[in-house]
């Protein structure tokens, strides 16, 4: 009787309902005055414990539908948050799966369909299509993924390509990690492929794009340097031939390097190559002639033309250097020879006639010197009767050739007729280019001309002088004076020299 009492008592403090903790209380008074009525008969003790057990029970029941509330409410949680995470990865635009460790799909999002072709429901069906659509030739290194992967549980990534069913090729950048549960046991591998075939093919293009220019860049016939600031930083195999040297040679340095120290206008390299590359960098295109010297150190002209261009952040300038010296030496040539008298080698008279009129501008704007002389050879009609036109031209490059030893560096001679010839004298008055004449006239005079009969020709010069002596006279006036002054000499007796006067 008094362990029933006890339990009795142990279940009405534990009860949480206030209707089985009164039925309780109503029990444990009962015993109490069956006890003192009657002295514990079986049945009443039966009926005692009867009562217990079942205010036992029924604690038992309302603990198990507190708990099933919380699993019900536990479970709409977990159903609430995958609801959630597959509609993550259902509006995911990359491919996802949870693979399990027997290699079979647990979960497929619906962007796998976008990307393969392929509905998930099949991928969960038939794992091995996952193999299946990977692109022949790169089933290799999806095997060997796959190999590493099942005995390596730390995280993956790589590149291939899949085939659709509809033939189509697409770019899969895939990742995965394996999924380990708090107890440390292996649940498979999370998965997420992304579609990254737009990608790829403006890779390849760029690629293509870059590989032609690459070998444009290396087999151009022109030297293609890239400069960054002031220094090259790469070239192509055109620039070593050309400036004859290796690649850690240009490499870092500046262009003034590879220039001789003054270009042809007088300016300093430095100063002419500084102020070049700041234009280009300033988007102006540049396209100019330049002095430049290979490693040999010899000076050739250039065609030099400057691009800038931005990579990022970065300014650049591709410099496209053109040799142009055979074409330059072939102009000079040909100028020359349009300057030139073919026989004599002297000035030939259309640019005499140029240097004439430039000089005399030039000696009227600084008030300035000048004299001309017309000189003609006497009696050079006779060598070329009695001896030939081969004699006389022997006899016109020795007058020539005694011309340019006795005539000052700054005079000026050329032929402006068969044996007619003008000097210009800058910078010098009439007294002085008499003085000069004269000396001209006793050398020719004093000279023979072996031809080639082996007989020996004299002869003379006949010269008249004119001086720029007022502002209102121009090239057809001053010639006119000193023609007129040639007129005196060869009809004063010839082998002179007279001076034009205008009294």
């Amino acid at each position: 009787m008094y362990r029933m009492k006890k339990k009795i008592r142990a279940i009405c403090n534990e009860a949480v309902s206030l209707s089985l903790r009164k039925r309780a209380e109503d029990c444990l008074l009962l015993t109490e005055i069956d006890a003192n009525a009657v002295d514990g008969t079986d049945y009443r003790r039966l009926l005692w414990e009867l009562q217990a057990h079942q205010i036992e029970l029924e604690m038992q029941l309302a603990e198990l539908r507190k708990a099933h509330a919380k699993s019900r409410a536990l479970v709409a949680r977990l159903r609430a948050s995958e609801t959630q995470l597959r509609l993550g990865f259902d509006y995911s635009y990359d491919w996802e799966y949870w693979q399990k460790p027997d290699r079979g799909i647990a979960y497929m999002s619906s962007s796998c369909e976008d990307i393969t072709g392929i509905p998930p429901a099949e991928f969960v069906a038939n794992h091995r299509l996952l193999r299946r659509i990977v692109h022949p030739e790169d089933r290799a290194i999806m095997n060997q993924h796959m190999r590493e992967t099942a005995v390596n549980r730390a995280d993956a990534q790589l590149e291939f390509r899949i085939k659709n069913p509809s033939g189509e090729v697409r770019y899969i950048a895939h990742r995965c990690r394996a999924v380990i549960s708090p107890e440390g046991v292996y649940m498979g591998r999370r998965v997420s492929n992304r579609d990254i075939t737009e990608r790829k093919q403006i890779e390849l293009k760029l690629m293509a794009s870059e590989s032609r220019y690459k070998t444009l860049f290396e087999t151009a016939s022109d030297a293609i340097f890239i400069m960054s600031g002031e220094v090259f930083v790469d070239c192509n195999a055109a620039t070593l031939d050309m400036f004859r040297c290796t690649r850690e040679q240009i490499i870092n340095k500046p262009p003034y390097d590879f220039s001789p120290a003054i270009q042809p206008d007088g300016r300093d390299s430095l100063s002419a190559a500084r102020e070049k590359i700041h234009a280009a960098l300033q988007g102006r295109t540049m396209l100019f002639e330049w002095w430049h010297q290979r490693a040999d150190g010899e000076v050739f002209y250039a065609e030099v033309s400057l691009h800038a261009f931005r990579i990022e952040t970065d300014d650049f300038i591709v410099a496209i250097v053109r040799d142009i010296n055979k074409r330059r030496l072939l102009e000079q040539q040909l100028e020359k020879q349009a300057h030139t008298d073919v026989l004599t080698g002297l000035n030939s008279r259309g640019h005499l006639l140029a240097l004439l009129e430039r000089e005399i501008k030039r000696a009227k704007r600084y008030n300035s010197p000048l004299s001309v002389a017309m000189l003609d050879l006497d009696y050079f009609k006779a060598v070329n009767d009695n001896h030939g036109h081969h004699a006389g031209d022997m006899v016109l490059k020795a007058f020539a050739r005694v011309c340019l030893e006795v005539l000052r560096k700054i005079d000026v001679i050329g032929r402006v007729g068969g044996e007619e010839f003008v000097v210009l004298f800058p910078e010098t008055t009439l007294e002085q280019a008499l003085e000069v004449a004269e000396r001209l006239r006793q050398a020719i005079a004093a000279m023979n001309v072996r031809i080639e009969s082996g007989l020996c020709i004299r002869f003379t010069v006949s010269m008249g002088l004119a001086a720029l002596d007022n502002n209102d006279i121009n090239l057809d006036g001053l010639l006119t004076q000193a023609d007129k002054a040639l007129y005196q000499a060869k009809y004063g007796g010839r082998n002179k020299v007279c001076c034009f006067s205008a009294g």
